[in-house]
């Protein structure tokens, strides 16, 4: 009888330590949410103020514009080259295949990377977009935390912003890298310019995903 009772009691005990161990990791999963949603939120009132500036930027050199019927001619009148167009036909030196799509958006293939140029007629300036080249689930804490890491470490080396965001219907993180460059006429040799602006891109997204790809590796192995 006693060594039944002792049984018992042992069962109890590793019963409540398995308790507080799942309480314990529940607590701590709870509170990377917590973090990871007030660092979602900071980066999305971030990108808030950079589009902000942006259009800032986009009016202000749109009121530098000619306002009378010339508005296409440069000040010794010479016809200018939409700003459009130029993206259009230096993607074709480069021997991509530009795709127009309904707004502003210009989407092309480079080396394997899907991108998308923001390009505004009468603006300077353009946007390249690298959107949705890596995606993880969300409730894989580990996951998070080196993305984290290596996202705000990647922001700091390169000159493009890579930012994550999180989609609940797919389930899914994705990341995104994206950049704001001059882009006129001015400029020699556009088709090479280009490719050395897109360049960094390559070199974030790789040092970005190799961290995420060696927490992978690790989950994988300690699951076997």
């Amino acid at each position: 009888m006693e060594i039944v009772l002792l049984i018992l009691l042992i069962a109890i005990i590793v019963m409540l330590a398995l308790i507080a161990k799942s309480i314990g990791n529940q607590m701590r999963a709870n509170k990377q949410q917590m973090a990871l949603k007030a660092e979602q939120k900071a980066a999305e009132e971030s990108e808030r103020a950079r589009k902000a500036q942006e259009q800032a930027q986009q009016e202000a050199l749109k009121a530098q514009l000619p306002t009378d019927g010339n508005a296409d001619k440069g000040e010794q009148g010479e016809e200018q080259v939409a700003t459009r167009q130029l993206v259009i036909d230096t993607l074709c030196k480069m021997n991509c295949t530009p795709r127009v799509q309904e707004n502003t958006g210009i989407a092309f293939n480079f080396q394997g990377g899907n991108f998308v140029i923001d390009a505004e007629d009468g603006c300077k300036f353009i946007i390249v977009y690298y959107p949705f080249w890596y995606t993880f689930r969300p409730d894989d804490i580990e996951m998070l935390a080196a993305c984290q890491k290596a996202v705000s470490r990647a922001n700091h080396k390169y000159n493009c912003t890579t930012l994550y965001s999180i989609y609940k219907d797919e389930n899914a993180v994705a990341l995104h890298t994206k950049r704001q460059m001059l882009f006129i006429k001015e400029i020699p040799a556009l088709e090479q310019y280009l490719p050395s602006m897109l360049a960094d891109f390559f070199r974030s997204a790789h040092e970005v995903a190799a961290e995420m790809d060696k927490v992978k590796e690790l989950e994988e192995t300690g699951s076997h």
